[in-house]
């Protein structure tokens, strides 16, 4: 391993495993002459198995009061923390993490301890692109509006400039990438039923109790089953829906995975059931092997499928056209194969590995410079 040049310390709201932290570990494992310090607000760090033997890095724990407002004493903490770690950059991901951004001093212009870029990946549960929490809001247009802030998604940069008031010169638009060679369709079982499949963190926002009501309103258990990958606090939830539903035979909870690519070679048909999102990874990596898609139109995903899969995009309060549509693509295996060729096209042309690296590698340098 090559010895690294700079130190970027991220302070992230959770570093449970998800979209951001899987981003992260794939530009760390690509980005040797980086260090990283890293520490979590909820002090959870699961997601430093994707990062063991693949870049240099260290976990540092941070003394934090869980509360509804800000916490002086976590913001001192934080200071400290900020000062010892003495890096290069400092990178802040999302709303937990906004005491981080408080603790850095980066409110008045030139005097942050350190150089900040933020990133802002979606909301939980209590928000949306169209049910802001205002007073968020407002917090964020002050405490960053002298900052460079990273979105994934068309939907969210749209939302900072607009409703949060942020310059949209420091909004930077850097689409999630996915690794083609890791990613590949391949031939799916045809001696048994299809798989529809979900893969993602069992939390309350991704409603996967959705997914199990569309699966029983199209009536194609004869067909199909139901495959939800993944883990998180919903599991237990989620399967005693299964068994009141009587569900229990054709679905299956296969738990954590570090092999996501393994389990999208498992399924027929990529379902997503969020009632937010951006731009999901768990999306480009179905679609980079080959899946069509169903789901419910959330952030960018209606821009990020084939133009011809958009009609199997649908609003996430009909679950009734969710069941048809579902049914429609159980019932036509020309149109899955056609659906799941164009969507590996669409990530060949617009969704590279490569492309989001070499993004992130000139911006981390511009900074560090």
């Amino acid at each position: 391993m090559a010895v690294p040049e700079h130190t970027i310390y991220h302070v992230f709201s959770t570093f449970a495993v998800g979209g951001p932290q899987r981003r992260f570990a794939a530009l760390a494992r690509e980005m040797p002459a980086f260090h990283h310090v890293i520490s979590a607000m909820d002090n959870t760090y699961d997601a430093q198995e994707l990062l063991r033997g693949q870049c240099s890095y260290e976990i540092r724990p941070v003394e934090i009061e869980k509360g509804s407002g800000f916490s002086p004493a976590n913001i001192r903490h934080l200071r400290e923390h900020i000062k010892t770690v003495s890096a290069g950059l400092l990178c802040t991901y999302n709303w937990g993490s906004i005491e981080a951004v408080m603790a850095n001093g980066t409110v008045l212009p030139g005097k942050s301890l350190t150089p900040h870029l933020h990133f802002e990946d979606g909301f939980g549960p209590d928000e949306s692109p169209t049910r802001q929490n205002w007073k968020r809001s407002f917090a964020r247009c002050l405490l960053l509006r002298n900052t460079r802030i990273i979105v994934p998604s068309n939907v969210l940069k749209n939302l900072a400039c607009s409703k949060w008031g942020l310059n949209p010169k420091n909004v930077i638009y850097i689409p999630n990438g996915v690794n083609l060679e890791r990613f590949q369709g391949g031939q799916r079982l045809s001696d048994e039923r299809l798989v529809i499949g979900t893969l993602g963190a069992l939390r309350k926002e991704k409603n996967f109790a959705r997914l199990l009501r569309v699966y029983a309103q199209a009536s194609i258990a004869e067909k199909a089953r139901l495959v939800i990958a993944g883990d998180g606090p919903e599991r237990a939830a989620l399967q005693a829906l299964t068994l009141e539903m009587g569900l229990q035979d054709d679905v299956a909870f296969s738990g954590h995975t570090e092999n996501p690519e393994e389990v999208h070679a498992t399924f027929d048909i990529f379902a997503l059931s969020s009632d937010t999102e951006q731009m999901p990874i768990a999306l480009l990596e179905a679609m980079a092997c080959s899946l069509p898609v169903i789901s419910t139109d959330v952030g960018d995903v209606a821009q990020m499928v084939a133009e011809e899969n958009r009609r199997f995009i649908l609003p996430l309060m009909d679950e009734d056209r969710l069941a048809q549509a579902l049914s429609e693509l159980v019932n036509d295996p020309q149109g899955r194969k056609t659906l799941g060729y164009l969507n590996r096209r669409r990530v060949e042309q617009a969704y590279s590995h490569e492309a989001m690296v070499s993004q992130y590698q000139t911006i981390f340098s511009q900074i560090l410079r």
